[in-house]
């Protein structure tokens, strides 16, 4: 290999390093330890979906508290909901509880999901309750369609290494996506 090709590459191989560097730099306070919100009183707390049963547990824990009587669950079709959901959604609660299914099934849709119910009941705050990796994605799109005082809640749930890398790829893209592409209600 001659001298130039050599300098060559080892330009190309530092440029791509140093750009994955900055990927994972920029992506560390986004996804990995975004800004989480404390639980305060609120008018309503939302679950993103897929719920988990981590979410459900904060979300319980949340209105147990009495810092809120209102439980929004965004869900999929009935027959696509877990046990522990189908009987959060049918069976009498302590709390009022609405499950809805939103349209279209996207983050975007949640949001425009919260507004209209916050609107239908006069809701001024809610809580969102999602993935830690979510959390800086879900309050700017949120934040476009919810008029409110919004606060975010991650459920930090283990992920694993594979789950992480998963999660910062996809909401890397999706946050673009959010940023450049869907930058409205």
């Amino acid at each position: 290999m001659s001298p130039r090709v050599h300098r060559l590459l080892s330009r190309l191989l530092a440029a791509v390093g140093a750009a994955t560097l900055a990927f994972v730099l920029v992506g560390i306070p986004l996804y990995i330890v975004p800004v989480s919100d404390s639980a305060q009183p609120t008018d309503v707390v939302f679950i993103l979906g897929p719920a988990t049963t981590e979410d459900i547990v904060i979300a319980r824990t949340i209105l147990a508290q009495g810092l809120s009587e209102n439980l929004l669950l965004s869900v999929g079709p009935p027959n696509t909901r877990s046990p522990e959901l189908r009987s959060l959604c049918t069976t009498p609660q302590a709390f009022k509880v609405e499950c809805e299914i939103p349209s279209p099934s996207t983050t975007q849709g949640e949001a425009r999901m919260l507004q209209s119910a916050a609107q239908q009941h006069g809701w001024t705050s809610a809580t969102v309750i999602t993935q830690t990796a979510h959390v800086t994605r879900s309050r700017l799109i949120i934040a476009r369609c919810f008029t409110g005082d919004l606060r975010l809640i991650a459920d930090e749930a283990p992920l694993g290494f594979r789950g992480w890398a998963q999660q910062y790829l996809y909401q890397s893209g999706a946050f673009l996506k959010a940023a450049f592409v869907t930058n409205t209600c």
